[in-house]
């Protein structure tokens, strides 16, 4: 998964969320050179709320549905003769 700057440039490439003990680990490599590794704790988790706000959280469904609808269109275009 890859986070974009305004302008389309990638800044951060997230290649796997992995459970670790209690904790979620994220290795991620960022503006395309430097790899690291993050680890987020479950009360951290919590302040996701914070971040997003009422009006996000609200909308991700639609957001994720929209994500889904698109990458099941570009797979079907790929396997198309």
């Amino acid at each position: 998964m890859k986070l974009y700057s305004k302008d389309g440039r990638p800044l951060l490439d997230i290649t796997s969320i992995e459970r670790e003990g209690e904790n979620l680990v994220c290795r991620v490599k960022v503006v395309g050179a430097m790899s690291m590794v993050v680890y987020v704790r479950p009360e951290e988790a919590w302040e996701i709320k914070k971040v997003l706000g009422k009006g996000v959280i609200g909308f991700l469904p639609k957001f994720l549905w929209k994500g889904w609808k698109a990458r099941r269109a570009g797979r079907k275009n790929a396997a198309a003769p």
